[in-house]
């Protein structure tokens, strides 16, 4: 995890991969605390494809620090 709070805006949507590297995590540590429900996953609505949000982001960042 990273010691500096992670670039992102706030009303952005960052797939698994963008998400995992702005926090400095692996996107399987990622998937584990999604399941955990430290961090909130979102579902785009027509791909069903998984999103985080930056604010959700900046929340589990603030969480572990």
């Amino acid at each position: 995890m990273v010691n500096d709070a992670p670039n992102v805006t706030e009303s952005g949507h960052y797939n698994v991969t963008e998400a995992a590297r702005a926090l400095g995590i692996d996107r399987k540590t990622l998937y584990r605390h999604t399941a955990m429900r430290h961090i909130k996953c979102h579902r785009h609505k027509f791909t069903n494809r998984p999103f985080y949000t930056g604010s959700d982001i900046i929340r589990f960042w603030g969480a572990q620090y």
